[in-house]
């Protein structure tokens, strides 16, 4: 199975588009996935790089490249909400998701990951957080917020949701046209799309279209600390759909450390891996090298060890 690595540890710090390549490569894996922190002018130098190793594309993550209406610094995942109340604002993330469609399909890459969205609301975030580091989860003014913060978003979801099947349906055709899969990704914070309730409804309704699941492996492992889902729940109710895998760490809420440096098992992951699943180990930003490296081979070598005892 090829092993394959997120731009995101290094597109922050380095600008030029072969030297980021040429650095990821000496990280032992087969493909790179490239990501929302990269900037326009760098793709030339990220082709060259490409020829240069003979690294392939998994993926893209959406919005990638940067968009041009972006500010002047950084990028991300959720610069648009494709599930916003604002028909302008879907308009805008179609369109800049219809260009990583386009620039997924010229590298040769599979899929494209998305942030899909969220439903508009105070989610009550640092409060929350806040809670579990204390250990006051079980507090009964804790409980009575989530519980209030969870009826709101059942209220407040519907209509956003009817934006984001909006958005995917014109997606979708770009996707098909492109032979790209869409990855719809489990997202870190509740109130995010899709909830793990939204996927299986998702897949149903555009059955036969090229959208699938992407599983995050740290965001999964944050909402069941939280209490918002049983483990294991998410993947064992996608696997059929899966597409993609971000693969990290965690220790507590602190993700996308290299493997073996946190707490998150991996096995239960690794029995729902197949051939065509996309493995992307997606790390912090400024990731120290050789621990990258030492992550990526401890994640190797539990794979090898996982398929061999599969074996009869």
């Amino acid at each position: 199975m090829k092993l394959n690595l997120s731009t995101s540890m290094k597109s922050g710090n380095v600008a030029d588009g072969r030297n980021l390549v040429k650095r990821l490569a000496d990280l032992g894996v087969d493909g790179l996935e490239l990501e929302y922190r990269i900037r326009p002018e760098a793709l030339p130098g990220i082709r060259q790089g490409l020829l240069e190793t003979g690294l392939g594309v998994s993926s893209v993550h959406n919005y990638f490249p940067v968009p041009d209406v972006h500010p002047p610094r950084g990028g991300s995942g959720d610069f648009f909400n494709m599930a916003s109340l604002d028909p302008e604002e879907c308009r805008e993330a179609v369109k800049w998701a219809t260009r990583s469609i386009e620039q997924a399909a010229a590298f040769g890459a599979r899929a494209m990951v998305v942030h899909a969205g969220r439903v508009d609301m105070n989610a009550a975030i640092p409060e929350i957080k806040a809670a579990y580091r204390e250990n006051r989860m079980e507090d009964e003014p804790v409980r009575h917020l989530i519980k209030a913060k969870t009826a709101e978003l059942a209220f407040r979801k519907p209509a956003h949701f009817d934006r984001l099947l909006h958005s995917l349906d014109k997606l979708l055709r770009v996707a098909e046209h492109h032979q790209v899969r869409v990855g719809l990704e489990n997202r870190y914070h509740y109130h995010e799309l899709p909830g793990i309730d939204d996927f299986t409804g998702i897949f149903s309704r555009f059955s036969g279209a090229p959208i699938g699941f992407w599983y995050d492996t740290g965001h999964d492992n944050a909402l069941t600390l939280l209490g918002f889902h049983p483990a294991g729940t998410l993947l064992d109710q996608n696997a059929d759909h899966l597409v993609g895998m971000h693969i990290h760490d965690a220790n507590g809420l602190n993700d996308h450390l290299p493997p073996g440096t946190g707490e998150i098992d991996f096995t239960p992951i690794l029995s729902r891996l197949n051939p065509e699943t996309l493995c992307v180990f997606e790390l912090l930003p400024g990731t120290d090298d050789a621990a990258a490296a030492r992550g990526i081979e401890t994640f190797r070598r539990r794979l090898s060890e996982f398929d061999q005892n599969k074996k009869p």
